[in-house]
């Protein structure tokens, strides 16, 4: 698993956006069963989620 991520600030704004990329891992792909296990050794496939936060500190 590969995480990028970043923070941007717009005064009292705060975003935090990243994207995790990554395989055989159960948060990202298909595979819950056994992604920490044996995984999927004939279909491995990278999958990618991105996320973004927004918050306002006051």
């Amino acid at each position: 698993m590969n995480v990028l991520g970043a923070l941007w600030t717009a005064g009292p704004m705060y975003i935090y956006t990243d994207a995790a990329i990554g395989y055989n891992h159960p948060w990202l792909g298909p595979e819950w069963a056994n992604a920490f296990a044996a995984g999927t050794p004939g279909e491995t496939k990278w999958h990618i989620r991105f996320n973004i936060n927004m918050g306002y500190y006051f």
